[in-house]
């Protein structure tokens, strides 16, 4: 009988520590996922890789603020803060075609760098071509908060006081944006640029890029594919930049469009949690035709030094 209760009692041990293990890897397994966390045992199906939110509403956060001016249909815009100057008559209409009183609001905002470039998601290539890319801006007008169109009275040339210019020998396209995807070309180029001043037609408002179509010094082009062992990528911005030429691309679907093989390129990968908590990865390539893959290693950083990287694009 002792013999028998000792064997029932080593049974009932071994199927007590069986149901224990058993709970404690369902507990395990099972587990919430916190968007910060890095569990490298599932790699294949990314359950516990770290996981962003889109970066809309941090990138909101970083634009830099518009300039309002009031003005007079029929008047030059002087803008003393930036200096753009449109010089000429002009009317404003409503979309109905019914005329405007005066005072009406402009609206100015002027991008100069790969930083705010890419703050407002509006990439410098045309048609899959990388572009050499002086500044970007975007001109309204409103009348109170309705905003308006822009009619000519003839073919009339508009000043724009463009900073930074570092060569005037340069004659740059003017490019409009009729939607966030597609830059179309204007027929128009900026006909002179001295003293900081650009002189060039604008007929239509909204979003406009002054720069040209860049030859690179090779007919060899690959595309570049993406991947990540410690997070889903799903929601990062991946952005390949030439800071030589003010220009970037953005990675769409973890593949870039075709880059010049041999040329040196910069990868920016910026993600934020659901808790606000930012990551990136950055490094410094030069385009290989034999290494078209590359591991997104994502790290924690602060939004001052994320800046700072930007900033050095």
């Amino acid at each position: 009988m002792n013999k028998n209760k000792q064997i029932l009692n080593i049974l009932s041990i071994v199927v007590f520590s069986a149901i224990l293990f058993v709970a404690c890897s369902k507990a395990r397994i099972e587990g919430p996922i916190d968007a910060g966390t890095v569990d490298e045992t599932d790699n294949q199906t990314g359950a516990n890789k770290l996981h962003f939110v889109p970066l809309t509403d941090y990138y909101k956060t970083k634009q830099q603020k518009p300039e309002y001016l009031s003005i007079n249909v029929g008047y030059p815009w002087n803008s003393t803060s930036t200096g753009l100057i449109f010089a000429g008559a002009m009317k404003a209409i409503y979309e109905n075609g019914a005329e405007v009183s005066n005072p009406i609001t402009g609206k100015i905002i002027e991008l100069y760098n790969i930083k705010n470039f890419i703050y407002y998601n509006i990439t410098t290539i045309v048609n899959n071509k990388i572009f050499n890319t002086l500044a970007i801006f975007k001109i309204q007008i409103y009348k109170d908060s309705t905003e308006l169109l822009l009619v000519d009275y003839g073919n009339t040339k508009r000043n724009i006081n463009i900073r930074n210019i570092n060569n005037y020998g340069i004659i740059y396209k003017v490019y409009y944006l009729n939607n966030i995807e597609n830059w179309l070309y204007t027929n128009y180029d900026i006909e002179q640029m001295t003293n900081n001043t650009a002189l060039c037609n604008l007929h239509n408002l909204g979003w406009f890029m002054f720069a040209n179509p860049y030859n690179f010094n090779t007919t060899e082009y690959k595309n570049l594919t993406f991947t990540s062992s410690n997070a889903d990528l799903t929601n990062v911005g991946i952005y390949i930049c030439f800071s030589d030429i003010n220009s970037y691309t953005k990675v769409e679907d973890c593949t870039s469009i075709p880059l010049p093989v041999g040329e040196l390129a910069k990868i920016m990968a910026i993600g934020i949690t659901n808790k606000n908590e930012l990551y990136y990865d950055y490094k410094e390539i030069v385009i290989d035709k034999n290494k078209t893959n590359y591991d997104i290693n994502m790290k924690p950083t602060t939004d001052e030094l994320l800046t700072q990287v930007l900033d050095s694009l």
